[in-house]
């Protein structure tokens, strides 16, 4: 069974369909995308044995993973539930693990069991199931198999279990009704474990970074080609370099005015040009003062600036891969939201009826007279408006 996990798991990575770090776990390491299965019960209960599920979140640093089990949960493994004796790769399961289980196409090893067995791991499959008989010729395997499947290997053997339940497995009548606040702390319990795997969204302050690396890049431009009157303006650098600039401008007019010039006129145009060339050096100088300090401001806070953009970028990209990967993180913690407004409002309701008064149900604005007359249910709250 571990060699058949160890080249289901080869494939699985060769096709690109496991991401992210690998936490190592003795000789077994697990990554998002992985399949597993539980071997024993864990986490107080909610695990039991012979769940499957697929690894959504892993953290190194903690030692935890998180997954999808296949009945839609979101769980959380850490501590021991993560130890050889507690969980494995589960692309390859035995007959008896996969009692209650549905896939789309099964791949069986056949190596006997009897009628019991044979029923369990031939009825897994919605399309398909392929079996693969060990025997020297295709007459002896159709041999072995007839006789091993007519025979009965034991009496009573549980052909199909049903979906792995936490469930005490004695007789009841009816289930009392969870209290609203045991309800609201499980409720939010799972939120934060789930929460606590799903890469926070960064977003906004990632095209906030980017735009911040723009503008120091932009200012850093204006200083080094002296077009600070553009980026500063109405600051004292600004005016430095309008002053420049204008200077700078005078000095070149007089110059190209003076090659198509006559004789008299060019002569007074190259003293102008002479004159705004003079004036052009103090202010340059002024403007090289003011610009100094801002110029060492910008090269000590672009590096940073960047270095936050970058990261904030992994972490952008990290968020849109998991959400594409695994849309139903998201769509369960919303779930949960809602839930667990429900949950406050039972609870809202079971404080109000033990201490006598009567509940209140909230003002609702009422509905436009554009709109439909149907009667809206708002499931956030549980209540008919």
């Amino acid at each position: 069974m571990a060699e058949l996990n160890r080249r289901a798991r080869w494939a699985m990575e060769a096709k690109g369909k496991l991401w992210g770090p690998e936490l190592e776990v003795g000789r077994v390491g697990y990554r998002a995308g992985d399949r597993i299965v539980t071997l024993a019960p864990g986490a107080n209960g909610e695990i039991v044995t012979s769940e499957r599920g697929t690894v959504i979140a892993v953290d190194v640093k903690r030692r935890e993973l998180g997954a999808t089990m296949d009945d839609g949960r979101f769980q959380r493994f850490a501590d021991q539930d993560i130890d050889a004796d507690h969980l494995a790769h589960g692309y390859a399961v035995t007959v008896h693990r996969s009692q209650g289980a549905t896939v789309t196409r099964a791949h069986v090893l056949e190596d006997g069991g009897g009628r019991e067995l044979a029923y369990v791991k031939m009825s897994r499959a919605r399309e398909c199931t392929t079996l693969y008989p060990v025997a020297d010729s295709p007459e002896q395997a159709t041999d072995d198999l007839a006789r091993s499947w007519s025979h009965s290997r034991r009496i009573g053997w549980a052909i199909d279990a049903g979906t792995p339940t936490r469930e005490p497995q004695t007789a009841r009548t009816v289930d009392a009704p969870e209290p609203a606040r045991l309800r609201h702390a499980r409720l939010v319990a799972e939120r934060a474990a789930l929460a606590a795997v799903i890469p926070p969204e960064s977003g906004f302050h990632y095209f906030s970074a980017q735009a911040r690396v723009r503008q120091l890049t932009r200012e850093l431009e204006a200083l080094d080609n002296a077009k600070g009157f553009e980026v500063f303006n109405g600051t004292p650098l600004g005016q430095a370099a309008t002053d420049w600039d204008a200077r700078r401008r005078e000095w070149h007019r007089c110059l190209v005015r003076a090659e198509q010039a006559g004789p008299r006129e060019r002569h007074q145009l190259r003293k102008r040009a002479k004159g705004a060339a003079e004036r052009e050096g103090p202010l340059r100088d002024a403007f090289e003062r003011l610009a100094a300090p801002e110029r060492a401001r910008i090269e000590a806070e672009l590096p940073e600036a960047k270095k936050l953009r970058d990261e904030l970028e992994g972490r952008h990209h990290g968020r849109l891969h998991f959400e594409a990967a695994h849309p139903e993180a998201l769509r369960r913690l919303e779930l949960l939201e809602r839930q667990i407004k429900t949950a406050a409002y039972d609870m809202d309701v079971e404080r109000q009826s033990l201490d006598g008064i009567a509940p209140q149900r909230p003002n609702v604005p009422q509905p436009h007279r554009g709109l439909a007359r149907e009667r809206v249910l708002d499931r956030s709250i549980g209540l008919e408006l």
